[in-house]
């Protein structure tokens, strides 16, 4: 069995709905790491004629959907304040991700901490870690994990995970994130918290996200990668350059970009 599982996480794929697992399997790659969607149009994946669709595809281009995100925390975060509408929207998203994942057979859930729900103040983390807490209970006995996506060193991580006291909680390591948005070394990071790590999204640019393809940007992305390998880590890598988005699109045709992607992590992480 190989080391290493290749997917991309859907909102970098150049195609929407149904034909996102053909674009993976025709672009080389196994899997598909979902998200459960907004709360705005009623999270597109809980509905069950959804998930039967998107399972039928999996099945049909033999694609596996090893993770679910409740990408929407970033339009309404884990941070807002006690008693709020908006946290009980947060918490619902939550909730709605990890009972689609459960109906899916998907194991793993990611919480980011972006936008709307960066962790800014002690507060902030705080309100966070009850959320996360409370994600963690309720998953553990549908035996499904917690990935949580931030830009955390790792002393402020350790101190988070004591916060949440669960077993059940991991992260997803992202090679651009820490420097864009911390200017730490993302290869540090990596070696720092690479037994937490249930995943991998990869990436590149410089000063901004997903400008370059993988190796060509300023992220050191060979550097961290070496230092993947060196590691004990086996599981999930996913692409998550933004292929038919601007400024990477403008570099050519976003599904041969995918594939020169795929491509380099094929030959990166062999």
């Amino acid at each position: 069995m190989a080391r290493y599982q290749m997917g991309i996480v859907e909102w970098a794929l150049p195609a929407e709905g149904r034909y996102g697992c053909r674009v993976a399997h025709e672009a080389g790659l196994q899997g598909i790491q979902l998200n459960i969607g907004s709360y705005a149009t009623g999270y597109h994946l809980s509905y069950k004629e959804m998930q039967k669709m998107y399972l039928e595809e999996a099945q049909k281009w033999e694609i596996e959907y090893p993770s679910l995100a409740v990408n929407c925390l970033c339009d309404i975060g884990m941070t807002k304040p006690e008693g709020s509408k908006e946290r009980e929207i947060a918490k619902q998203s939550i909730r709605t991700g990890i009972n689609a994942a459960e109906q899916m057979g998907i194991p793993l859930v990611m919480l980011p901490s972006f936008h709307d729900g960066y962790i800014e103040t002690e507060e902030d983390k705080r309100l966070t870690a009850e959320c996360v807490k409370e994600a963690c209970c309720y998953a553990y006995d549908k035996k499904i994990e917690i990935a949580l996506e931030n830009v955390m060193n790792p002393e402020e991580y350790f101190e988070f995970k004591e916060m949440v006291g669960m077993g059940n909680l991991k992260l997803i390591y992202d090679n651009q994130n820490y420097s864009v948005c911390k200017g730490y070394d993302d290869t540090k990071i990596y070696r720092e918290l690479k037994g937490e790590v249930a995943a991998i999204h990869v990436k590149d640019g410089y000063t901004e996200m997903s400008t370059h393809l993988l190796g060509e940007g300023g992220c050191r992305f060979y550097e961290t990668a070496e230092e993947i390998n060196k590691s004990d880590y086996t599981g999930w890598i996913f692409a998550e350059n933004y292929f038919d988005q601007l400024p990477l699109r403008g570099l050519g045709d976003p599904y041969d970009l995918l594939k020169r992607d795929v491509t380099t992590m094929k030959k990166v992480f062999a």
